[in-house]
């Protein structure tokens, strides 16, 4: 995630309370948080004149793929395992002209209709996703 920081004299530095948990990254004004793992920590931002302003950072568990791209041929179907956010899940193809996506449990069953490629997006029930590229051949 990332925010933009306003105020103070432009040069900004960031450090976060738990490299462990979250990570932070500055370009120019903007502040980078990178979530490692569950967990909360704090991001202290300070200009060149050390004015701070700190940044509260809950990471959250998001939805994992057992794989992000797979290949599935016309008329086969393909099964990726998915982990992590909440259940239930959904899922979506972008073109379902080009593959079908179900989901039953943790497992997403990816249907090839035609040649092409596609993406499909899982969805938690939280709004969290995770995206496949799908790529159908004959």
């Amino acid at each position: 995630q990332s925010v933009m920081v306003a105020g103070g004299d432009g040069t900004y530095t960031a450090k976060s309370s738990d490299d462990k948990t979250a990570t932070v990254t500055v370009d120019k004004a903007t502040i980078t948080v990178t979530g490692v793992k569950v967990g909360k920590a704090t991001v202290l931002v300070t200009d060149s004149k050390k004015v701070t302003g700190s940044l509260s950072v809950t990471v959250v568990e998001g939805v994992v793929v057992d794989k992000d791209k797979t290949s599935i041929a016309v008329g086969k179907e393909g099964v990726i395992t998915i982990s992590g956010g909440a259940a239930p899940y959904t899922a979506a193809s972008k073109d379902d002209k080009i593959a079908t996506a179900t989901i039953k449990d943790t497992k997403l069953t990816i249907k090839g209709v035609k040649e092409g490629s596609t993406t499909v997006t899982i969805t938690d029930k939280n709004k969290k996703t995770a995206t496949v590229a799908v790529t159908v051949t004959k």
